[in-house]
């Protein structure tokens, strides 16, 4: 069993990378995916979570929400993170038409939720589904722990190579979910 990870900067295309890729796959994926907010002028104004396979979304973080968690200028709305993405997760680990779990971002929000951490490094450290994950490539202790795990496969995204990338993830996607 091969975990994949796409590593990579902000806005480099990780998401927009695995949005496309998982299109032939959606209803065999499951776990969640990060979603820009963007306002009229297209300036970031948050994120959203959106769980897999339903598409069901929910604010997970916003310039100006109220929050007692905040990172940097974000308000961040932690059950929005556990009912949509932990949930899916947790529901794509025992749901057996699901192949493949999804988890868009392991990211500086994401691993503020200790719930988060700990169900994160459980679905890398399993063998029972693959996990196709995304994560910045700025060092933080917790997100170089991931980084080191054995069955990890490690990619860099950028934008020069995301066309070979691309390829890349779907021979990937082909043989561990199938046709």
């Amino acid at each position: 069993m091969e975990h994949l990870l796409i590593v990579g900067t902000p806005g480099v295309g990780k998401t927009t990378l695995i949005r496309e890729c998982l299109l032939k796959y959606q209803d065999r994926a499951g776990g969640f995916m990060t979603i820009e907010v963007r306002d009229e002028n297209g300036a970031r104004r948050g994120f959203e979570i959106m769980r897999l396979p339903d598409g069901k979304r929910g604010l997970f973080a916003s310039k100006g929400m109220a929050s007692a968690v905040r990172l940097d200028k974000y308000g961040l709305d932690l059950a929005v993170l556990e009912e949509l993405g932990l949930g899916a997760v947790a529901s794509a680990r025992q749901n057996q038409a699901i192949k493949l779990i999804v988890i868009d971002e392991i990211g500086a929000m994401e691993i503020q939720n200790e719930n988060f951490r700990r169900l994160a490094m459980e679905c890398l450290r399993d063998q029972a589904k693959p996990v196709l994950a995304t994560i910045r490539s700025k060092s933080r202790p917790f997100t170089d722990d991931i980084k080191n795990i054995a069955n990890l496969r490690l990619i860099e995204l950028t934008r020069a190579n995301y066309p070979q990338v691309k390829i890349e993830l779907q021979a990937w996607l082909k043989r561990i979910v199938g046709s």
